[in-house]
């Protein structure tokens, strides 16, 4: 007697026998999803309201156990899931170490006018004839203080240098919040870097004598300051006004005085991660000395005979690149770039693959354990995407099987070009999801403008600065500054006219964070795993695609102490109610809305009404939203569906009515509003921010008020 099965239950049985095949055959890069599950333990951490107590962390050690336990078993779900347990817990622990880590000591008010006393630790030269320095604050009006502040000063460069101590009247505040929940938190990348208080200098700086001793990291890092800082200021004096800024970005990764204008052109034509110090710029130089000494080394037949020169021009290109991340700031994304490249030096130094996945995944890894906050970074995201792309389809087209070798030197030079423009797609396909989430904008001709920009950059531009850095200490500089100039000229030329073309640039709303995560997950499996089942990404992304396309963006933003606020018009655009106040806010509202309009463009008086007194607008369902900034708005409360009131209330409004009073406001932050069939619904930065360390002790979330809010 045999059994019948249905058509569904068949499918099924190979659909499973697929599906193991896969697994048996993918079996080994398994251990490639270890930072992936690290990377979801920290964004567990990063989602949640409040800090988790300390010993959540020892989680870790039973989860190890029991994941040793299960590899015993020999059961691939059981170990699976453990294992994804372990790794998480792993992540969430880091953060929860990284976190009691932080030097970060709150400003506990705002101050108008205080007299600060500390050590200069950063000087970032800004276009306009000013700085902003990082100060290690000492003290507060001549009261101890121990915190790190972040200044805006008008002086020259050269005026301030890392490792004074100075003295200064400044107002200082707590870094600005999101200006919409779930939008980008300003307060927690500063927090991370110890800085806990923003400002501006009333007065200016004065140095004084030193108020302490310094540790021997402030004694290297100081030291490192000041090379850096007389790095650019040489530099910017050798060569003209636009191109030597562009140079100090790619030597010394300082960016802050380059030209808006110019800045632009490179965004628009997709060349703007050229000016940030990252893997590009560290393979280059890396690589670049690996070749040079391995041709020195080539011209002496003894000592190839005799030594590994592959391995010591290896070790002698992982020192420059050390010396050159230091160099370049050491900033978070060029400590990553050095730790992907240290892992292919140290690979080929011990007779490893230098290119593979697992060099990929293991930076990542041990990146997320020591940083964990880089994680939310979207530089750390970017050149991981961009570098897990190009490695997993590389490591693709070598598996596949060479039906010709290339002989002539046009066939060579055609697949130069090829591989170039491939090179480009997927790097620009692998980054697109983060660039659209973040910075709003997508680039439709970047492959042209990369295939043309990048080895003027490898051949000239490089080659050249890295040159004149080694030859500075001599003052022979001049000359490969100038053939680095020539080259950055001719890469700004080709970005200022892939710029020109029409729809060179697109503005697009950004796409929600599940969408973003949905597509990342689906790019994820397709990168790490070799088998058919791979293709099986393309459903996330497809999903992420789809929610992106479903979202509903809120009909109401309110800024921060309403000091503006947008409705969404009849068409779906937003009309602001002002541009004299929160023009940051309302531009960034723009952006994140995808609109190219100015803030002009954007009011309209047909949507919404102001006077001096008040603001009122005609919601999309008939509800009458009224922003008052008079002393008394019982009037306006007894009109309106929605009261946004910047006085206190004196009498309550209508039972029905939603009303947002001054103490709300300040407490809440920017506030969004969308409708429900239940009626209104907000939310707040406050929120979705929590009470975490970084949130500033007089903010947090609060119960939502339906009738009167004081």
């Amino acid at each position: 007697m045999t059994l019948r099965t249905g058509p569904l239950a068949q499918l099924g049985q190979k659909c499973l026998l697929w599906l193991s095949e896969c697994w048996d055959r993918d079996r080994a890069r398994a251990p490639l999803w270890a930072p992936v599950f690290v990377g979801t333990g920290i964004g567990l951490y990063f989602g949640l309201p409040t800090e988790p107590p300390w010993w959540y962390a020892a989680v870790t050690g039973p989860a190890l156990m029991l994941w040793l336990w299960s590899l015993r078993a020999d059961g691939v779900i059981v170990s699976s899931l453990v294992g994804l347990m372990f790794w998480a817990s792993l992540g969430f622990g880091a953060c929860i170490v990284r976190q009691t880590w932080v030097p970060a000591h709150p400003l506990m008010r705002a101050i108008d006018n205080a007299q600060v006393k500390g050590r200069v630790a950063e000087v970032q030269p800004l276009s306009g004839g000013a700085v902003r320095a990082v100060i290690d604050v000492t003290s507060i009006n001549e009261q101890p203080a121990q915190l790190r502040v972040r200044i805006l000063i008008r002086t020259k460069p050269n005026d301030m240098d890392p490792g004074d101590w100075i003295s200064i009247r400044a107002a200082l505040r707590h870094p600005s919040g999101p200006v919409a929940p779930h939008a980008h938190d300003f307060g927690r990348a500063l927090w991370f870097r110890g800085i806990t208080a923003v400002g501006y200098a009333l007065s200016t700086a004065k140095r004084i004598e030193a108020q302490r001793a310094l540790s021997f990291s402030e004694e290297l890092q100081t030291i490192v300051g000041q090379v850096r800082k007389d790095l650019s200021v040489r530099i910017r004096a050798q060569l003209s006004e636009e191109y030597g800024p562009l140079a100090t970005a790619f030597l010394t990764g300082e960016r802050s005085a380059i030209d808006e204008e110019l800045l632009e052109v490179y965004r628009d034509s997709s060349l703007a991660h050229m000016l940030s110090i990252s893997g590009l710029h560290m393979v280059m130089a890396g690589f670049g000395f690996f070749a040079a000494l391995r041709l020195a080394f080539a011209m002496i037949p003894s000592i190839v005979q005799r030594f590994p020169v592959k391995k010591a021009a290896a070790a002698g290109a992982l020192a420059v690149s050390f010396v050159y991340m230091l160099i370049a700031g050491a900033s978070p994304p060029t400590q990553r770039s050095f730790i992907m490249i240290a892992m292919v030096f140290l690979a080929m130094m011990l007779d490893r693959p230098a290119l593979a996945l697992r060099q990929v995944a293991l930076a990542a890894l041990v990146i997320l354990l020591v940083l964990p906050e880089s994680l939310i970074d979207v530089s750390f995201q970017m050149s991981f995407a961009a570098v897990a792309a190009l490695v997993a389809a590389y490591e693709w087209w070598q598996a596949r099987p060479k039906e010709y070798v290339l002989s002539e030197w046009q066939d060579k030079a055609w697949a130069w070009a090829t591989s170039s423009a491939a090179t480009s797609v997927i790097a620009g396909l692998a980054t697109m999801p983060f660039a659209v989430f973040y910075f709003q904008r997508v680039s439709n001709y970047g492959v042209v403008a990369n295939v043309l920009a990048v080895p003027v950059v490898g051949i000239v531009v490089m080659p050249a600065g890295m040159l004149a850095l080694i030859l500075m200490p001599f003052g022979l500089d001049a000359l490969p500054l100038r053939v680095m100039e020539f080259g950055l000229h001719w890469i700004t030329e080709i970005g200022r006219m892939v710029a020109s073309w029409p729809g060179a640039a697109n503005v697009v709303p950004a796409m929600p964070l599940t969408s973003l995560v949905l597509t990342v997950a689906g790019g994820l499996w397709l990168c790490i795993w070799s088998a058919q089942w791979r293709l099986l990404g393309l459903l996330p992304i497809a999903c992420g695609i789809v929610v992106a396309l479903l979202e509903r963006p809120p009909e109401v933003l309110i800024a921060e102490g309403a000091k503006v606020f947008a409705v969404r018009d009849a068409s779906g655009r937003l009309t602001l109610s002002t541009v004299r106040r929160g023009r940051f806010q309302a531009e960034s509202w723009l952006r994140i809305d995808g609109d190219e309009r100015t803030l002009r463009e954007a009011q309209d008086q047909n949507t919404m009404r102001c006077d001096d007194l008040k603001c009122s607008a005609q919601l999309s369902g008939g509800d009458l939203l009224i922003v008052s900034y008079a002393a008394d708005a019982n009037g306006s409360c007894i009109a309106a569906d929605i009261l946004i009131s910047a006085r206190t209330l004196q009498k309550a409004c209508a039972p029905d009515a939603l009303v947002f009073g001054p103490k709300l406001l300040e407490k809440e932050g920017a506030i969004t509003l969308w409708r429900t069939t239940s009626g209104w619904q907000w939310t707040s930065v406050a929120q979705t921010r929590g009470h975490r360390p970084w949130v500033p002790l007089n903010t947090g979330a609060e119960a939502p008020q339906a009738a009167l809010a004081p």
